[in-house]
């Protein structure tokens, strides 16, 4: 999926990924990106460089891609809480997009992106589970993750439940890719969940820690 846009992309580093800076994005921004990208094991980061992988630092998504505007947001939550384009910080694809601004879901005015190393390493981390397999078939999909994530799911408590209401949502397969994406983060230097659950990293490693082992034995120590 080729993305039109109408900046100018400079390579900035070709390892572990192919980062681009888009148009006038701040160097310090750029840098965090790259730092993200460079916390991640470098057997993963080789082995989604080798399907064609890169990551582009840009201001706005909308700005950058234009034509996304037209295209439906499916992020898996309930009508209430649903995104929209203008709402994303970043998003992951053979193409991974980072911005530097983005709309505050509910105050709807623009923010900056606070937390550029830990985004880049959870899109990153979403990259491993679309691409790694060279079947085309995510991570989060396999059998013994699905076991591993359900019996997370089914012994958290309700109050629990509620906090985790983005890993655990109704279309399942979005929770666990979700999953996959924070326990990886987390175990590479950090990821996004304190955001949206308030938890602490080690909290949520205790949550979801049939999905941690499955990540550690078969992608970390394996794969």
């Amino acid at each position: 999926m080729v993305a039109q846009t109408r900046n100018t992309r400079v390579l900035v580093v070709e390892k572990p990924l192919p980062v681009f800076a888009s148009g006038d994005v701040p160097g310090k921004l750029v840098s965090m990106v790259v730092a993200g990208v460079k916390s991640i094991p470098t057997k993963l980061t080789n082995r989604i460089r080798s399907r064609g992988c890169r990551i582009v630092v840009c201001k706005n998504l909308l700005e950058e891609c234009p034509r996304f505007k037209n295209e439906p947001l499916d992020n898996g939550l309930e009508e209430a809480e649903r995104r929209t384009w203008d709402n994303l910080p970043a998003i992951s694809g053979r193409t991974t997009f980072i911005a530097e601004r983005y709309k505050h879901d509910i105050t709807k005015k623009i923010r900056r992106l606070e937390d550029p190393k830990e985004t880049t390493r959870h899109e990153v981390c979403h990259v491993v589970d679309d691409y790694f397999s060279y079947n085309n078939w995510p991570i989060s999909h396999r059998t013994q993750f699905r076991i591993a994530y359900n019996k997370d799911v089914g012994r958290l408590a309700l109050s629990t439940k509620r906090r985790l209401f983005y890993y655990i949502q109704n279309t399942l397969e979005t929770g666990r890719a979700e999953v996959f994406a924070d326990v990886l983060a987390i175990l590479c230097g950090g990821g996004c969940q304190k955001d949206c659950t308030g938890y602490s990293d080690e909290y949520f490693l205790r949550c979801f820690s049939n999905s941690r082992s499955y990540i550690e034995r078969n992608i970390l120590n394996g794969g």
